[in-house]
């Protein structure tokens, strides 16, 4: 069977991500590119103006007897200490694998999407359907290699399922075949498919009255750690070319309104009454016992690259019906 995925109404979306994240499903993603548009994906990946930039190519996820193919969807290399600018040479050969970020939604029709290749478009109505198209209701996924060498595949996994388990707000993962293929070679590895943390993933989770909050994505950047004890620096801001917050907001980023961060992490570090009096603060400001399995779960796991050990590797979003802190691991 053979599913043409154009726009979003293609596919039943919900059925879709479901199959998608089930881990009995038998997956494989192809990944076909032009020599030209992966050499530059590497090369292009260590640019600070261009890293973020999409590659032209085309997809099929083969999945549970069908195949659903997407034509011209964006790929770029994801990551920070994993990028990898010679895993493939100008000739399409592959030396190494990298994590990928794939995008179905790209247009390609301004220097904002690809600067080598642009697309023209016959109408707008076609154009339109491609903004709007969706791979199990999202716009974007990610595929990551087993750089850590774990030998069961499995660790990162579990963990998250961990965190689902007690109700946690966590990604949805699964171990997937993927092909990554030149006009010249092939390169085939086992990975991690991972739902991306964005708008999306909170409007699946929350309610319409909850759903509409700001999301960000907290690490050790050149700023400083997300370690919740100050908001100097430009700490808090929305990512760009050589500006990287270390509270990068991910949601709501054309209005820019950090008070909720901001009252949160002068409210914790200034309150200096008895225990009691500030568990009625932090009540106040963050969903309590989501943070305490949180918390509880980030130690028994033993990440040690994560908001306990480096202030690093976490999302929090602000729950737009109460405005109270949810912690959200990655």
């Amino acid at each position: 069977n053979e599913v043409i995925v154009n726009g979003k109404k293609d596919i039943d979306q919900d059925a879709f991500y479901n199959e998608f994240y089930d881990y009995k499903s038998d997956i494989e993603i192809s990944l076909k590119f032009k020599n030209e548009s992966i050499y530059k994906l590497a090369k292009y990946s260590s640019d600070e103006y261009k890293k973020d930039m999409y590659h032209p190519c085309d997809m099929i996820i083969y999945m549970n007897g069908t195949n659903y193919v997407f034509n011209e969807v964006g790929a770029r290399m994801k990551g920070n200490t994993s990028r990898n600018d010679d895993f493939v040479e100008e000739n399409g050969k592959f030396n190494a694998p990298v994590h990928f970020k794939v995008s179905v939604s790209q247009t390609f029709d301004d220097k904002d999407d690809n600067d080598y290749y642009i697309r023209n478009w016959e109408n707008d109505d076609l154009r339109n359907e491609r903004k709007k198209r969706r791979v199990g209701d999202a716009k974007k996924f990610d595929i990551k290699y087993n750089k850590n060498f774990d030998n069961a595949f499995t660790r990162q996994i579990y963990a998250y399922n961990a965190f689902a388990e007690e109700g946690l707000t966590v990604q949805k993962n699964n171990l997937v075949k993927v092909n990554i293929y030149s006009e010249t070679d092939k390169m085939t590895q086992l990975y991690e498919l991972q739902e991306c943390i964005d708008s999306e993933f909170i409007e699946r989770r929350f309610s319409e009255e909850e759903a509409s909050g700001n999301l960000y994505k907290c690490t050790y950047t050149d700023r400083g750690p997300a370690d919740l004890t100050n908001y100097d620096n430009k700490i808090i801001g929305v990512e760009s070319p050589n500006y990287h917050p270390s509270y990068d907001l991910k949601t709501n980023d054309d209005e820019e309104d950090h008070t909720l961060l901001k009252n949160l992490i002068s409210s914790l570090n200034k309150d200096t009454r008895s225990a009691n009096e500030y568990k009625e603060t932090f009540d106040s400001l963050v969903s309590a016992e989501e943070f305490i399995k949180f918390a509880a779960l980030s130690w028994v796991i033993g990440n040690p690259d994560d908001i306990r050990n480096n202030s690093n590797n976490y999302y929090m979003y602000f729950n737009s019906k109460d405005d109270k802190a949810i912690f959200i691991p990655y």
